[in-house]
C-alpha cells in the first residue's frame, strides 16, 4: 500500500468519527429539547427572536376573585340649627379675649341692706276683712306698702307674728282709710323669725312686700308712714312735722341694728336732729304731712 492510500484511509476514518460525533451531539441536543418541552409545554424563544412575546389571556373562571369596591351612600342626617356665638370684642392690646361689660356700681347703702335683710321678687296680697298673710320665706326683713279702704270708725291694724304664733310688733294701728309704707324685721329678735302678718280691717286692703334695699333714698316730703334708705354723712337734719298726732324718726344701722330714736313729737313741730352716717334705714312714723332736709335748712 502506498502512502497516498494510507493517508486516504486515515482521512476517511477521521471524517467518519467527526460525523459520528456531530450526530451524537445533535442527538443529545434533541433529547434536551424534548425533555424541556415535555416539562414546560411551551418552548422558550431564543434571545435572537425579534417577535414580541404574547402572553395568553387566561380563560375566565366561574369564581370572581376580585372584591368589588362599594361606595356607601351616606344616610341622611337631621338639620341642626347652629347657635350663633358672638364674635369676641378685641381689646386695644390686640387680645382676642372678650372685653367684659362693666356692671353698674351698686350703692353701698343698697349693698348693705341686701346683705343684711336679703332680697326677693316683690309680691302683693289683697283681701277683704281680717286675714292672715304669709310673709316671703327666708327673708329677715321687708317693706310693706299698705292700703286700706275701711269704715271711718273702724280699726285698721297690721301686726307681725313669728313661727311660734307670738306677736313681734304692731306696724300700723289707725282708724279708717290708710296708705303708707312700713317695715318689719329691721331689728332681729333672737330665735324669732317673722312668718305671718295679721290684718284687721273692715274693708278692702292690699299689701305689697318688697326688699328693704328697694326703699327710696330721697329725703323730702311725705304724708304718712315711710321708710328711707340713707347712705350719706352724719350731720344736721331739719325736720318739719305737720300733723296733730304723733311723729317719730328712728334709725337702724350696723350689722346688728337696734332702734335709735332721733325724735318723738306730738303736733306741729319744726327742729333739727343729728342723723348718723349711713348706711342706715330711717323710719318715719306719722299720720300726716312732714318734710326732711339735710342741713340747717328752713322748711
Amino acid at each position: 500500500m502506498s502512502n497516498y492510500s494510507a493517508n486516504r484511509g486515515s482521512n476517511t476514518a477521521r471524517t467518519a468519527w467527526i460525523v459520528t460525533a456531530i450526530i451524537a451531539a445533535l442527538a443529545v441536543i434533541a433529547l434536551v429539547v424534548v425533555f424541556f418541552v415535555a416539562n414546560n409545554g411551551t418552548p422558550t424563544p431564543s434571545p435572537t427572536d425579534s417577535k414580541p412575546t404574547v402572553q395568553p389571556t387566561p380563560s375566565p373562571t366561574g369564581t370572581n376573585t376580585a372584591t368589588p369596591t362599594v361606595t356607601p351612600t351616606p344616610s341622611p342626617t337631621s338639620t341642626v340649627t347652629p347657635t350663633v356665638t358672638p364674635s369676641p370684642t378685641v381689646s386695644p392690646s390686640g387680645s382676642s379675649k372678650p372685653t367684659p361689660t362693666p356692671s353698674p356700681t351698686e350703692d353701698p347703702a343698697v349693698a348693705w341692706a341686701t346683705s343684711l335683710y336679703g332680697t326677693f321678687a316683690p309680691l302683693t296680697a289683697a283681701g277683704t276683712g281680717d286675714s292672715h298673710v304669709a310673709v316671703p320665706k327666708g327673708v329677715k326683713g321687708a317693706l310693706l306698702t299698705v292700703t286700706n279702704n275701711g269704715a271711718d270708725d273702724q280699726d285698721f291694724r297690721v301686726e307681725v307674728f313669728n313661727q311660734f304664733g307670738k306677736p313681734m310688733g304692731t306696724l300700723i294701728d289707725t282708724i279708717g282709710d290708710y296708705q303708707g309704707t312700713v317695715a318689719y324685721g329691721l331689728s332681729p329678735q333672737l330665735g324669732a323669725t317673722p312668718t305671718t302678718i295679721l290684718i284687721t280691717s273692715s274693708g278692702n286692703w292690699s299689701v305689697e312686700f318688697a326688699p328693704v334695699a328697694s326703699a327710696s333714698m330721697e329725703l323730702g316730703q311725705g304724708s304718712s308712714n315711710d321708710v328711707i334708705l340713707y347712705g350719706g354723712e352724719s350731720g344736721p337734719l331739719t325736720v318739719q312735722s305737720l300733723t296733730s298726732g304723733a311723729f317719730t324718726l328712728t334709725t337702724y344701722a350696723g350689722n346688728n341694728p337696734t332702734p335709735n330714736i332721733l325724735t318723738t313729737q306730738t303736733g306741729w313741730w319744726t327742729g333739727q336732729v343729728t342723723i348718723p352716717s349711713g348706711p342706715l334705714v330711717l323710719v318715719v312714723g306719722s299720720d300726716g304731712a312732714w318734710n326732711l332736709q339735710v342741713g340747717f335748712a328752713t322748711p
